[in-house]
């Protein structure tokens, strides 16, 4: 069973980011009067700033810290509680929400007043945008046990209330077989850049912030279930909004608001079987016979404009079988902006657009050990033993095994994955005869394409320099109507060989000392150059392999430098 978000389309996130030895905390926070759980509290650290948010269970760990350090825990609608770091684990912390204003001074507030200050609301929206790292994750339940795990980070694109754009920086998949069926989400983080708050969304429910004063008043009822003064000293209104009508096509909506400048501080919004939904199943066995969805987000002010800061999306789909079995799944995910001082250096890769975006982009990028071990990035983090245990069962796929074939997706995950060089050879399927009918009556030199890239990527760590470099099929941009002869599969192979040796010069010309961040980027650029240019040469010689002596000159270059003889592998002779 696989599901997919329409457009494109709880946690337990393990972080191995190194760290040097020092006090470890971990525990519980929930609310000092019903007990229920918070789910992404943040944790500062108040002398460095370094930080963390709980995950959706209220669960927290904070690593290496010193007996003495202050953790201050912030939660919108509740008190800071400052912790001062000791020895010992399976902490108790206990946020008391604020003080609710109403208590004291009962005051009657009209459906106008309120329906009045959403609108100043609406009228704050931010149309700035910043770029910040970003952190996302996602995980997927299924009979209470975990069977998909992602965890990417990002350069975000924010435009004030709303994140429109993530570049990958890096990313990793674990899934787990569960009753013979992978439970996959695909493309969460694509629709959590098409969400706006304060604009139509077709593929979302209603929600109060998109509407006029006069629809707002027809389609939802106004609730102030609360004022109270927060530490910045706002009076701040907690407004519930409930739909009056259809309440499988709106959201149920709360909203915390400063009464005096009207900027939304805080949206929670919730739906039960929702008739509109960005989901539909990727299974032709199944149909989605209910949705429920949560969705969240939180702000922060930056230069006196607001910015989104962090946004959850849970999610509930339940599918009925052509069988009448039903599955449920819960899937739970985080988007978390945490330095809009500084964006990650990115790789150098063009990634094709197209489905699957999380997946797929992840699938185009080599995996990064180096990063997931030295990286001291933001990490959401989770009970450590549990996150452990579902990356090292020998039944998980990751994404260093998801996109090659093995035993359950015979010919990898994607109909057509990125394919890293190898000394294996690639071959391709037959083109679509009923795709770009053009390309099959074009000259023969425009009957293919073979898109390979040299994917770069580079971090830094403790001031020494780590490389993430691979020669790259894209089989996106990638087409061939050439007749499929054992010479096409050898000038396709050479090619992708000749790619290969241009990499590892690359890689010879970046281990020389004493190199800056500027010279990777030239050497980089240069190195692309000087491939662009053996490209042309190739394709001009061989002829798409028609051309013997051209296929004899490049041929015995791949086999002086890689020692692979592609004519003698596929068989060919000399037409002569």
């Amino acid at each position: 069973m696989r599901y997919l978000f329409f457009l494109f389309a709880s946690f337990s996130i393990f972080s191995t980011n190194a760290q040097t030895e020092g006090l470890n905390i971990n525990g519980r926070i929930s609310d000092g009067i019903s007990g229920e759980p918070l789910p992404y509290v943040t944790l500062i650290q108040l002398k460095t700033k370094r930080g963390t948010i709980s995950n959706s269970d209220g669960y927290f760990s904070f690593e290496n810290l010193v007996v003495g350090d202050s953790i201050q825990f912030s939660f919108i609608g509740y008190q800071n509680f400052i912790f001062i770091a000791t020895e010992g684990n399976d902490l108790d912390i206990k946020l008391m929400p604020e003080i609710n204003l109403l208590n004291a001074v009962t005051i009657l507030y009209n459906t106008d007043f309120l329906n009045e200050l959403i609108q100043k609301c609406r009228k704050t929206k931010n149309n700035r945008s910043k770029i910040a790292k970003t952190y996302f994750s996602l995980a997927s339940y299924y009979q209470n046990q975990r069977v998909e795990m992602l965890e990417a980070y990002y350069n975000g694109h924010f435009v004030g209330h709303d994140v429109r754009n993530l570049d990958l920086k890096n990313g990793r998949i674990a899934l787990l077989e569960k009753e013979n069926r992978f439970f996959i989400s695909s493309e969460t983080s694509v629709a959590l850049c098409r969400y706006t708050s304060f604009k139509r969304n077709d593929l979302f429910p209603k929600n109060p912030l998109e509407l006029s004063k006069r629809k707002l008043d027809k389609f939802f009822k106004l609730n102030l279930n609360e004022k109270y003064l927060d530490p910045k000293g706002r009076v701040v209104y907690v407004i519930s909004c409930q739909p009056k009508l259809d309440s499988k096509a709106a959201f149920h909506s709360t909203f915390w608001i400063d009464s005096s400048s009207a900027e939304l501080i805080r949206l929670k919004l919730e739906i039960i079987d929702a008739k509109i939904h960005p989901f539909i199943s990727l299974s032709g066995k199944s149909t989605l016979s209910q949705v429920d969805l949560s969705l969240g987000k939180s702000f922060i002010s930056i230069d006196g404009e607001t910015f989104l800061k962090t946004m959850d999306f849970d999610y509930k789909l339940k599918y009925k079988t052509t069988s009448d079995s039903v599955f449920e799944v819960k899937s739970e995910a985080v988007l978390y902006a945490y330095n809009f001082e500084n964006a990650f250096t990115l790789p150098y890769f063009e990634f094709s657009n197209g489905s699957y975006e999380d997946y797929r982009n992840i699938n185009a990028s080599p995996y990064n050990k180096d990063f997931w071990k030295r990286s001291e990035e933001f990490t959401l983090n989770d009970d450590p033993l549990k996150s452990q245990v579902f990356i090292d069962n020998s039944a998980t796929i990751d994404n260093r095994k998801l996109f090659s074939s093995n035993p359950i997706f015979k010919n990898g995950f994607f109909e057509h994955p990125y394919v890293f060089w190898s000394e294996r050879r690639v071959a391709f399927r037959p083109a679509n005869e009923n795709l770009q009918q053009e390309k099959r009556d074009a000259l023969p030199t425009n009957r293919y394409n073979l898109a390979v890239q040299v994917y770069m990527d580079y971090s830094i760590f403790n001031d020494s320099i780590y490389y993430n470099i691979a020669t790259v099929f894209d089989p996106f941009q990638t087409y061939s109507y050439l007749p499929e002869t054992p010479t096409t599969a050898a000038f396709i192979n050479i090619y992708f060989d000749l790619m290969e040796i241009e990499k590892r010069k690359l890689v010879r010309l970046l281990n020389q000392s004493n190199i800056t961040e500027i010279d990777i980027e030239d050497i980089y650029l240069k190195c692309k150059k000087e491939r662009e240019i053996i490209s042309k040469e190739y394709f001009k010689q061989v002829q798409r392999g028609t051309n013997w002596q051209g296929m004899l000159l490049w041929n015995n270059r791949v086999l002086d430098q890689l020692g692979i003889d592609n004519i003698g592998l596929f068989e060919l002779q000399d037409p002569d």
